[in-house]
C-alpha cells in the first residue's frame, strides 16, 4: 500500500478568477466617444481603491466581492447624488419659469390696463373735438 502524507492537498487555486478576467476585458468608455464623463465611471471614485490587474493573485474571492460590493455602492451613492442634483436643478428651473410666468402675465395686465386707459383717453378727446367743432360751427 502507499503512504499517504499527513498533511491535507491543497485546493487548486486558478491564476485569474473569472470576476477579475472579466473586469480586465472590460474597457470603460471614452468620455470623447460616448459622452459618458469621467466623473460617473465607478472606478474613478476616490473612497474605493482601484482594483489592480493582479487583483485575483493577492485577493480572496470574499474579498473581491466585497470589493466589487463596495464599488458598485460607491457607484449607486454618487447615481443618487447625480440625480438629487438634477432634480434640484429641474425644480430651480421650474421655479424660475414660474416665477417669470408670473412676471410676463403682470406685464400683460398692466399694458392691457394702460391700453384701456389709452382708448378711453382717445374717446376722451373725439369727443372733445367733436364737441368742439359743433360749437365752432354754432358760433358761426
Amino acid at each position: 500500500m502507499a503512504k499517504q502524507s499527513s498533511t491535507p492537498k491543497k485546493p487548486e487555486t486558478r491564476s485569474r478568477s473569472r470576476v477579475t478576467r472579466a473586469r480586465s476585458s472590460v474597457k470603460s468608455p471614452s468620455p470623447t466617444s460616448s459622452g459618458v464623463s469621467e466623473s460617473l465611471d465607478c472606478y474613478s471614485l476616490h473612497s474605493v481603491a482601484k482594483p489592480s490587474k493582479k487583483s485575483g493573485h493577492g485577493m480572496s474571492k470574499s474579498d473581491q466581492k466585497k470589493e466589487s460590493k463596495a464599488v458598485h455602492a460607491k457607484c449607486f451613492d454618487t447615481m443618487d447624488k447625480i440625480g438629487r442634483e438634477l432634480l434640484s436643478a429641474l425644480a430651480e428651473k421650474n421655479n424660475q419659469k414660474a416665477y417669470e410666468s408670473q412676471l410676463l402675465r403682470k406685464i400683460q395686465a398692466t399694458e392691457a390696463e394702460g391700453n384701456s386707459k389709452l382708448q378711453q383717453a382717445i374717446a376722451l378727446k373725439e369727443a372733445a373735438l367733436a364737441d368742439n367743432k359743433r360749437l365752432h360751427n354754432e358760433i358761426r
